[in-house]
């Protein structure tokens, strides 16, 4: 006859074999103000004004697509480049300029600012239902695999292709950067695939008496190093709470949810638990602690 903790084990095992390969996708919400009459190729040090999108858990270098949901009444921006440099090339893609008219993927290639060095790929007019909305939010996708560039409108890559243009000297892009401008401030959000990248730590944020309200996958007394070594075999897990009211009780809720997560899932205050969160790719990048 089993004991109880070979049961626990059992049924951990049995978990981990139908959850390890399930995705794991965050929703992040953003805010870009109005920057003015600003982008590459008026303005010569852009990304000064602009939101790098990698203290976001946005890894460009690792990916060839994004996707996103944007809430604006028009003029928003992404650009990708190699690096921070502003000297050196970059891409631009405005998602709905000229009036909410026109979808438009230029290159930069210098920050001079002359017209030499300013190169417009690719433009379309607009659709009635691919315009910008001041009121709702639109989903997008943008790819760019080895210099082909695709802007597309929905969830799903490759679908509903709105404007593609092709850079026959592509660059490497290894950072992503969204802003808004000419007059209209955007609500962004970004969605974040964490897979393979749990860095092996997690994260009480500092904060004490806390209690996540997340869907509970498993619940059961176990140690804190038992709750931490189950979670990180289970990709959805994205942490636990544990109780450790006394050594006798010692509960422990190991976490999940069905992707697409929202960075900004409710807590509560309840003495005697805290929450503890995965953290991918380094100890800062942690969910319960939006990053």
């Amino acid at each position: 006859m089993m004991t109880n903790t070979e049961k626990n084990w059992r049924f951990i095992f049995l978990v981990y074999s139908i959850l390890k390969a399930a995705a794991v996708e965050v929703m992040i919400p953003i805010s870009t103000p109005d920057i003015g009459n600003e982008d590459a190729f008026h303005t010569a040090n852009i990304l000064d004004y602009i939101i790098d999108l990698e203290p976001f858990g946005v890894k460009a270098k690792d990916v060839k697509s994004i996707r996103f949901d944007v809430k604006a009444c028009e003029n928003t921006f992404l650009i990708l480049s190699g690096s921070n440099d502003q000297t050196q090339p970059m891409y631009e893609v405005i998602i709905s300029g000229y009036d909410n008219s026109y979808a438009i993927i230029r290159r930069r290639n210098d920050d001079s600012l002359t017209s030499n060095s300013q190169h417009w790929i690719r433009f379309v007019e607009l659709l009635d239902e691919q315009r910008q909305s001041c009121s709702s939010y639109k989903s997008y996708w943008l790819s760019w695999e080895t210099g082909h560039l695709k802007l597309g409108g929905g969830a799903i890559l490759n679908t509903d292709v709105i404007v593609d243009g092709t850079d026959t000297n592509p660059l490497e892009v290894n950072k992503i950067f969204i802003f808004s401008g000419w007059g209209d401030a955007a609500e962004w959000t970004i969605y974040v695939n964490l897979d393979s990248r749990f860095s092996g730590f997690y994260s009480g944020c500092d904060i004490q008496d806390v209690r996540a309200n997340m869907d509970v996958l498993y619940s059961t007394s176990w140690s804190k190093a038992n709750c931490a070594v189950v979670c990180g075999r289970i990709d959805i897990c994205l942490g636990f709470n544990y109780d450790s009211t006394t050594t006798s009780t010692n509960r422990c809720e190991i976490l999940g949810a069905i992707s697409p997560v929202s960075a900004n899932f409710p807590q509560t205050h309840q003495a005697n638990w805290m929450f503890y969160s995965k953290c991918y790719d380094d100890k800062g990048m942690c969910i319960g602690c939006f990053f």
